[in-house]
């Protein structure tokens, strides 16, 4: 079964007659997002569904030194992201072993491990990519970054707040604390070098079908960030 396969739940083709056809899951929307599709023969005579990216490409700014680089800064401040988070969570304080007191590890955690997704697909784009790229890499990595600081004072407040509740020792919560108030200062760093980055939209020249279908046309309105149409 091919991907396509897999994410449309369905078989890859389609049924001459519209009311008959099986409509797309909202997943598979979202990934083909303003690719169109039509039905062809393949080699063996197979009817097959074939698709073209139709949409604007997305190219970030700066030359490919650059962007290699910015990627490279961006994972380091990530991995000592995760190793505050670590350390916060291994001390031997009371928030650690109560569930109320782990609330905001948990959220931290869901946050850190959505972004590491997010980052392994914003590192390896290519220069030019399609809007479902720029949206599961590049946006999705640049809202963790925004939240994760958040998260991390949220830690902070419970590991002081469990202390005060359960009398706990104050010098491995005050060492919890400044490893979450470490990590959220590290990830606003990251966030800040991610929102100076800015995208450059480029038609699509590409040739396609009349009566090919897209897929999910993006609105024209939709809110992306830091975009400049390169005339």
């Amino acid at each position: 079964m091919s991907i396509y396969s897999f994410l449309n739940n369905k078989k890859d083709t389609m049924d001459p007659d519209p009311k008959k056809r099986n409509f797309h899951s909202r997943f598979y929307h979202r990934y083909f997002e303003d690719y169109v599709e039509y039905e062809s023969l393949d080699e063996r005579g197979k009817l097959v569904i074939v698709r073209h990216y139709k949409g604007s490409w997305y190219i970030e700014e700066g030359d490919r030194s650059q962007r290699i680089r910015r990627r490279w800064i961006s994972a380091g401040l990530g991995f000592l992201t995760i190793g505050f988070f670590i350390g916060a969570a291994c001390m031997p304080v009371a928030a650690n072993r109560l569930i109320y007191g782990a609330v905001g590890q948990v959220i931290l955690f869901a946050l850190l491990v959505i972004k590491l997704f997010a980052f392994n697909t914003y590192r390896s784009l290519d220069e030019r990519i399609t809007i479902g790229d720029y949206k599961r890499g590049f946006e999705r990595y640049h809202i963790c970054s925004k939240l994760i600081p958040l998260a991390f004072i949220l830690c902070a407040f419970l590991f002081l707040l469990c202390m005060f509740i359960k009398k706990d020792a104050a010098g491995p919560v005050i060492l919890a604390v400044a490893f979450c108030l470490a990590g959220a200062v590290t990830a606003y760093r990251q966030y800040k070098m991610l929102e100076d980055v800015a995208y450059y939209v480029v038609n699509n020249d590409a040739k396609t079908l009349d009566n090919a279908a897209v897929i999910r046309k993006r609105d024209d309105h939709i809110k992306v960030h830091h975009f400049k149409t390169d005339d």
